[in-house]
């Protein structure tokens, strides 16, 4: 028993030292951690203007990456070479960069930075995770199996693509954010010329896949050797722009019209010209000879037969409704055999849809009219020039917001069908009516306000037509010269009948094409002396009671305006000496563009204290002066500091208005400006404000003396409290 008993002990012992080692190791092995030896990371991130449903795609892939970092959205007007410096400042070595266009197109752009390759992709058919047909689920940060289809081995391209793939959407090993196991699997597959990517769960159960998404389908557009740029390396062929996609749809719809008017014209050519076949004797036996006149005994003068018992009523015939066969009649004579007419009416209506369009979008003219001018070419009779021409003559007078706009498109429309049959003589046919209501302006005064609101439309269309519709005569492109005469005209015809309305127009009408109408008419002495009596008329227009005080502001505004020279009064040149030329050009070399700032004390501060930061820690949005900017800069400081730094009315170059801008330029926005600038002047000095403000006194309250004095104590208490801090 005592053998036995020390044999046992002897067992456990070792059996202890043999656990103790293993722990040991154990230890050992733990102690060791695992390398992540693969250190690349994706910088996913997008451009301003992206939609909804290309953020979530976004979204969902910073999801399934643990090695993505996120970015700001850049800016469109910056250069996609930025992204590179970006990159490296987030020590990325790959880059996601989804880039919107028309806030409806989505492009994908992939790149190995910085030395390349990289490809560009349309993104479309983009379904999320978010979307209720995927029910597949996965544990964040796990790692993918990547499936590519077949096809990406057969072309160096694809396999290009393939490795750029697997670079971008593999995650690390050992990598921080992951999770070491596989349960979901992201395929790759190439049909109709376009990458499908979708993204599956793996389930434990028996190995199949549920649908996790996104599912998105990559469009190739090109690869480049660099990085967002460089030589191209492969074009797709296959590919189609989406703007030409949607071009194409829109000729598709329009092709169904010319084939339903080509198959009209072949019936119509299929038609016999005759029906069927005469027999040359059916007329033997008919006589040329006159019937003879049917007499009646009948006469209108008869006795009228009025039964026994029937009343008369007055008004009981009217009571009954009329015969429904009377309205049929006259709908039946309107009927019309299709043709020629529905041509007709499809123009029109295109030609309304693209007006309406343009008075939401007057900034995408020549994109609207090239389609309709091409519409129109299929144009065969007059009434459409006839048609069209009232369309935009109403829409152009009646409608403020468009006379601009139509101008432009009489502009267009005079210069790209100027060689059609029809459309050829537009400008005349236009021109003839806008002359009718010109001729007949004295009667449309005599209509009263409705009226007076087209010939005040008219006269700011035509003003309207002489800037932005020229032709060409000797080669040179000229205004019509006839428009002054016409304009000049029509500003007397409405003075002679002061009204608010008639004044703002002809003031408004000055403002936006004063300058050339008057350098037209000083061509002829007795044109310039026609044209000095609108101002004549205005001038005594001043002291009306009939307007209003600001109409009366307005027309001092426009009389000032004149005496500018319509703001293209030359600068006034200051004369300085030799030396002090060079004095100053001296001090404007040893000084550098930096402004001056100043606290409320009137102290001057550094930057800092003012709240900007260096130049250094500016950020790419902010404007940094050119080289032409800051010459310029540097001489007004120079110039400014000889004056002793107190600039006067007299030392300022140019005049400027209310709002602080130049108006010594040549560029003058028309507005309908109704005299604010001399109606603020006055209202500031009735009531005792800075620089034409008055102050805000609520309900029409005043401060007295003690109020006031309450007031500026409280401002100094705040300025003392400020300068502590």
């Amino acid at each position: 028993m005592a053998k036995r008993k020390h044999v046992l002990e002897s067992t456990g012992t070792e059996q202890k030292a043999k656990k103790k080692k293993l722990d040991n190791g154990e230890k050992k092995e733990n102690a060791q951690p695992a390398k992540w030896t693969n250190k690349q990371r994706v910088l996913v991130f997008s451009s301003r203007g992206i939609a909804f449903r290309s953020r979530h795609l976004m979204q969902d892939l910073k999801r399934l990456m643990p090695h993505s970092k996120a970015e700001s959205k850049m800016d469109r007007k910056d250069k996609l070479f930025v992204i590179n410096e970006i990159c490296e400042m987030k020590n990325c070595t790959k880059c996601i960069y989804f880039e919107c266009k028309k806030k409806q197109d989505l492009y994908m752009w992939i790149s190995n930075v910085p030395r390349g390759p990289s490809a560009k992709f349309l993104v479309e058919n983009v379904h999320t995770m978010l979307e209720l047909k995927m029910t597949g689920n996965c544990l964040k940060g796990s790692r993918p199996i990547l499936s590519f289809d077949q096809t990406f081995d057969d072309t160096p391209h694809h396999k290009l693509l393939k490795e750029l793939f697997t670079q971008v959407f593999n995650t690390p090993n050992h990598h921080p954010r992951s999770q070491p196991f596989f349960d979901r699997v992201m395929t790759f597959s190439i049909h109709d010329h376009r990458i499908f990517v979708r993204n599956f769960q793996i389930l434990e159960e028996d190995g199949s896949l549920a649908e996790i998404g996104p599912r998105f389908v990559l469009n190739l557009i090109r690869m480049f050797e660099g990085s967002f740029g460089g030589p191209t390396l492969y074009q797709n062929p296959h590919y189609i722009s989406p703007n030409q996609h949607r071009r194409n749809l829109r000729r598709a719809v329009s092709m169904k019209y010319k084939n339903r008017v080509a198959v009209k014209k072949a019936q119509e050519l299929k038609k016999p010209d005759v029906s069927y076949k005469t027999d040359p004797l059916d007329d033997v036996f008919t006589s040329n000879a006159k019937p003879a006149p049917k007499t009646s005994n009948l006469s209108v003068n008869a006795p009228e037969f009025v039964p026994k018992g029937y009343s008369t009523q007055a008004g009981s015939l009217q009571a009954h409704p009329p015969h429904q066969a009377e309205g049929f009649v006259e709908a039946f004579g309107q009927m019309r055999v299709g043709g020629a007419e529905d041509l007709t009416n499809y123009l029109l209506l295109e030609f309304q849809k693209t007006m309406q369009i343009l008075m939401t979008q007057p900034g995408n003219i020549p994109e609207y009219l090239r389609p309709l001018c091409e519409k129109l070419q299929q144009a065969g009779t007059p009434e459409v020039l006839s048609q069209v021409v009232d369309i935009l003559y109403q829409q152009s007078v009646f409608e403020p917001n468009f006379r601009y706009t139509g101008a432009r498109v009489c502009h267009f429309l005079c210069n790209h069908l100027k060689d059609h049959p029809i459309f050829g003589t537009f400008k005349a046919t236009f021109l003839q009516k806008c002359q009718q209501d010109f001729m007949n302006r004295q009667q449309l005064l005599a209509r009263g306000n409705e009226g007076l609101e087209t010939l005040c439309g008219l006269t700011l269309f035509m003003g309207e037509l002489f800037l932005n519709v020229t032709v060409d005569q000797g080669g040179q492109t000229e205004r019509l010269e006839f428009l002054p005469r016409a304009l000049t005209e029509l500003m007397i015809t409405l003075v002679s009948h002061p009204t608010d309305m008639s004044v703002k127009t002809v003031c408004q009408l000055l403002k936006l094409a004063g300058g050339p109408t008057e350098e037209k008419m000083n061509q002829d002495p007795q044109n310039a002396q026609y044209f000095s009596q609108v101002f004549a008329a205005l001038t005594a227009l001043k002291g009306s009671p009939q307007l209003a005080p600001n109409m009366k502001a307005l027309i001092e505004s426009v009389l000032k305006f004149r005496e500018e020279n319509w703001g293209q009064s030359p600068q006034p040149v200051q004369q300085s000496s030799p030396a002090q030329n060079r004095q100053m050009l001296d001090y404007a070399q040893g000084i550098q563009a930096e402004p001056v700032f100043f606290n409320m004390h009137g102290k001057q501060i550094t930057r800092e204290e003012a709240g900007y930061s260096d130049d250094g820690d500016l950020e790419d949005g902010h404007y940094v002066l050119t080289e032409d900017e800051e010459r310029e800069f540097l001489a007004w400081q120079a110039e400014t500091t000889a004056y002793g730094g107190q600039m006067t009315e007299e030392h300022l170059p140019s005049q400027s208005n209310h709002m602080g801008y130049d108006m010594s330029s040549g560029y003058r926005a028309w507005s309908t400006d109704d005299g604010y600038s001399d109606y603020q002047a006055s209202y500031g000095d009735e009531y005792g404000g800075d620089d034409g403000y008055a102050p805000y006194l609520p309900d029409g309250l005043t401060m007295d003396e003690e109020a006031e004095k309450a007031y500026e104590d409280f401002l100094n208490s705040q300025c003392g409290a400020s300068s502590r801090k």
